[in-house]
This record gives structure tokens, C-alpha cells and sequence, in this order.
């Protein structure tokens, strides 16, 4: 798999356990990561070369640091799952 340059293009802090802030981001990848899931179909399976916004939340605990969140097709998407996953408590810089 080849890794895609990547750069942050929103980012936030949310509350884990309703005390303790860590940070969420939103970063602009020009590759859609695919399964690699031989079962799946090619358009599933396979990387494609486009833009994609990839939502990543920092962890409160040991590695991995972040975890990623989901790949979507627009900021406006990644930042309303990112919305429905944390609640009231994101705020976004």
C-alpha cells in the first residue's frame, strides 16, 4: 500500500469521559483507502487515486496515539459523523 501525502485541514477538541480533552482532526488525503479484501468488490477492494477527508480522534490512552475515524467523500460529511460520534462536546478550532 502506498502511503498519501496528507495534509490537516480542520481541527477540534473534544471530552473523553466528559473530563478529559484530547483532539480530533480532519486531514485531506488524495487516496481512498480500499479493504484489500479479495472478497469484496474492485470499487471496495481497491485504492483509488481521490481526494478523500480522513477523520482521526486522539486516543486517551497508549499507542496508537490517534485512531482513525472513517474516510469521506467531503469536510461537510467527515465533520457531521465526527459530530454524531462525539455530541456536544466537540468544538471545532
Amino acid at each position: 500500500m502506498v502511503e498519501a501525502e496528507t495534509s490537516v485541514i480542520q481541527r477540534g477538541t473534544w471530552l473523553y469521559n466528559g473530563s478529559v480533552r484530547l483532539s480530533i482532526r480532519i486531514e485531506l488525503s488524495q487516496i481512498r483507502y480500499g479493504t484489500a479484501d479479495e472478497e469484496d468488490e474492485p470499487d471496495t477492494r481497491d485504492d483509488v487515486d481521490t481526494p478523500t477527508f480522513v477523520l482521526w480522534f486522539e486516543t486517551s490512552s497508549g499507542p496508537p496515539r490517534w485512531v482513525r475515524g472513517g474516510q469521506y467523500s467531503s469536510l461537510e460529511e467527515a465533520m457531521e459523523n465526527a459530530e454524531r460520534a462525539i455530541g456536544e462536546s466537540l468544538i471545532w478550532d
